[in-house]
């Protein structure tokens, strides 16, 4: 069950197809530590942060059961779930990635935990080495594109972006990154290119259509935007994703 959850988390919907397969691993074994850790980390990935913490928070009372590799992982998750201290992430990212050289997860993490210090630079060497050691793993390429649109080098977080779509890693992350970076160049039809690519993709959709209405919003157009939010928030929650809904229903009470 925890094999096919892996599976599952790069399929197209990503962590919600792997949801169930952790659920089960835990079931059929309560101290399975890496099996927490794995359900925290996807509740976290669709916005679920009590779920998340919840599960982060068993595998980091499991930890002793774990491998020295699992247990930096479920360390260096538990300060991003759960106590939300990115320096201590950050300090065991590293000596994970030191301990470690081959392996691709902690220089994926450290990618997203660069940014969180508004270290951009940093963030792309990580993301770059992640996908230099595994080309198809798509948290590197979404962490390497958003640190690039943060430094307004727009060509190469399209390039990271193209590259990619032509491993076949199409996800939500991809979808909107498309769509950031066609509003950034004021490129309408790469706006709807990317909402079209993301229709009827689990995951992505309600992603897209937030987006869409901050855009509506933006140029002005208060009550379309809402309408948009509205369909948001209920994909959001014919997808499970309780809390992502209720982050866009905050969103139209704000506007």
């Amino acid at each position: 069950a925890y094999s096919l959850g892996w599976t599952k988390i790069f399929s197209d919907s990503g962590p919600a197809d792997a949801i169930p397969f952790y659920k089960r691993a835990v079931e059929i074994d309560h101290q399975f530590a890496s099996a927490y850790a794995m359900l925290g980390r996807a509740y976290g990935d669709l916005g679920e942060s009590m779920l998340s913490a919840e599960n982060t928070t068993k595998a980091y009372r499991l930890r002793d059961r774990a491998t020295d590799r699992e247990r930096f992982f479920i360390e260096l998750n538990y300060d991003l779930q759960v106590t939300g201290n990115l320096e201590k992430a950050r300090q065991t990212g590293e000596m994970w990635a030191q301990t470690y050289p081959r392996d691709q997860s902690p220089r994926a993490l450290l990618s997203w935990i660069y940014q969180g210090l508004g270290k951009f630079d940093k963030s792309i060497e990580a993301g770059n080495d992640a996908i230099s050691l595994d080309r198809d793993n798509l948290p590197s390429y979404a962490n390497a594109a958003w640190a690039y649109i943060f430094l307004d080098r727009l060509k190469e977080a399209e390039d990271t972006v193209q590259a990619a779509s032509a491993r076949k890693l199409e996800f939500p992350d991809t979808f909107l990154r498309r769509y950031d970076l066609a509003f950034l160049k004021n490129d309408p039809a790469g706006m709807q290119r990317a909402i079209a690519l993301a229709d009827g993709r689990s995951g992505a959709e309600h992603w897209l259509a937030a987006r869409e209405a901050c855009v509506l919003a933006y140029s002005g157009r208060l009550q379309e935007a809402r309408t948009i939010s509205r369909h948001a928030v209920q994909s959001a929650e014919q997808a499970g994703q309780r809390e992502r809904a209720a982050t866009y229903v905050a969103g139209i009470a704000v506007r």
